[in-house]
């Protein structure tokens, strides 16, 4: 095996232990959404996504947009909500970190379950894996567009 593959591996392994150990550790969140960035997978990923713009302008369009798709999705911001819209991001975006990030909440059931009064990791990536599937693209909205329109009326 490569070193270079080797390193990949390790790091990716060490992310995923720790958030199957802790869902809410944002750091190690983050760096598996970033270390899965230069992936071959993420680059197929981004080549069917891209068609208005470069990968820095869809990078920064995911996050920036991140929360509100957890509005528009009904998934709050908890270790479900966040189970929930890496499932949606699997199924819209085709993002390898996405997938781990859901990978490591079922680990972290299987391995804690939830903890009390939280919704079930696995019924809230059930949950976003149809939501992903059956609703128009999130990516694609322009969600600028009306905000300066007040909800009711």
């Amino acid at each position: 095996m490569r070193s270079s593959l080797r390193r990949q591996l390790l790091h990716l392994a060490t992310d995923l232990s720790a958030l199957a150990a802790n869902p809410d550790d944002l750091g190690h969140g983050f760096d598996l959404l970033t270390r899965s960035y230069p992936t071959p997978v993420a680059d197929a990923a981004r080549a069917a996504l891209r068609s208005d713009g470069d990968d820095t302008w869809l990078h920064q369009r995911v996050r920036h947009t991140h929360d509100l798709w957890h509005v528009v999705c009904g998934c709050p911001p908890t270790a479900a909500g966040e189970a929930a819209m890496s499932a949606v991001n699997v199924m819209q975006l085709r993002w390898p970190g996405s997938a781990m990030l859901l990978g490591s909440d079922l680990l972290h059931r299987c391995l804690e379950g939830p903890a009390a009064g939280e919704v079930d990791a696995g019924q809230a990536a059930a949950y976003g894996l149809e939501l992903g599937r059956v609703c128009a693209p999130l990516l694609a909205q322009r969600w600028e567009e009306g905000w300066d329109q007040p909800l009711a009326k």
